[in-house]
């Protein structure tokens, strides 16, 4: 009983042979070679490179568009479907609009019939017809060209103005008519305040009467026919002109003048005045300086002649008849 119980217990320590433990410890040399042939491995390491695994294709991604699509050179510009798409969302960003709002320029301008930009101008509403634009000129503007409307007009057809840019023309020339207007008034006053001061200066206490009378010869002249505006805008007119204003109260002096008769002196006169014209050969008889010189000289030789035609001056000039006239 004891040997068959220590036969076992020795067994164990039999160092193994060199065969058995070559056959347990060492990996089996095929293992390596059986899982790189497994086919699953060999498509999860093909497919990153080239997409040869998983049934995909090498063809490029602008094949699968319709016919008239894929052959189109705009899209071989993008590597992806999605590049493309990103590209139309950019270009429709910038065009901004719906196509149907889109205007297309002629691709050479100056060649062009004027039916190739019918739809153009029709959108930015150029009128069929130049006689449609609004055109509103202020006087100033069109004081020396009173065609000037029509003339606006036949050019705005000519040019296809759009309202807007004929609204800019017309504003720019009624600003610069009355800013000429303007200057003209101004530069006209300056004048005539330089002639009164000379007129006041040479007519002297004449001056008022002078020019009362040269009103009344421009309404006797014009037949009274002219308002108060005309009137004195005729007036301001003739004011900034010297010689005129001297020629015309000249001419005033003499036609009131009296005529002295043959052997009289200039005291005596020959036709009863009427008191405007009185009151101008009056003031013609005031702005003479030598006549004003004598009547303030009791000595000089003509002095009673020229008191006796200032006496008889002033009762015309009040509708007195003349001493030699009355009944």
């Amino acid at each position: 009983m004891s040997t068959a119980t220590d036969t076992p217990s020795t067994t164990p320590a039999t160092p193994p042979s060199g065969s058995e433990t070559s056959t347990t410890q060492t990996p089996p040399a095929t293992t390596p070679q059986t899982e790189a042939s497994t086919p699953g491995a060999e498509t999860s390491a093909a497919a990153p490179d080239g997409g040869q695994g998983g049934g995909q294709s090498d063809a490029p991604w602008q094949d699968a568009l319709p016919d008239d699509l894929k052959t189109n050179p705009l899209f071989r510009n993008y590597k992806t479907p999605d590049e493309a798409m990103k590209a139309h969302a950019n270009l429709y960003k910038v065009r901004g609009v719906p196509a149907e709002r889109l205007l297309t320029v002629p691709d050479k301008p100056q060649d062009q019939a004027p039916d190739d930009w019918a739809p153009i101008h029709k959108a930015l509403g150029v009128p069929d017809d130049p006689k449609d634009y609004q055109i509103e000129l202020a006087p100033e503007a069109a004081a020396d060209t009173p065609e000037l409307a029509e003339i606006l007009r036949e050019l705005g057809g000519k040019a296809k103005f759009q309202p807007s840019q004929m609204t800019a023309v017309i504003e720019t020339l009624n600003e610069l008519g009355q800013k000429a207007a303007q200057a003209e008034a101004e530069a006209r006053d300056a004048e005539t305040r330089t002639v009164t001061e000379t007129l006041n200066k040479e007519w002297g206490a004449a001056a008022e009467g002078n020019r009362r009378a040269i009103g009344k010869l421009i309404r006797d002249a014009l037949g009274g026919q002219i308002d108060e505006a005309a009137q004195a805008d005729l007036q301001a007119k003739l004011g900034s002109n010297l010689t005129l204003s001297r020629v015309l109260a000249h001419a005033i002096g003499k036609m009131a003048e009296p005529q002295a008769p043959e052997g009289a002196g200039a005291a005596t006169t020959t036709r009863q005045l009427t008191p405007t014209a009185a009151q101008a050969a009056l003031n013609a008889f005031q702005g003479n300086a030598e006549k004003m010189a004598a009547l303030n000289n009791k000595s000089h030789p003509q002095h009673g002649a020229v008191l006796e035609e200032r006496r008889q001056l002033l009762a015309q000039a009040r509708g007195e008849k003349r001493p030699d006239q009355v009944a």
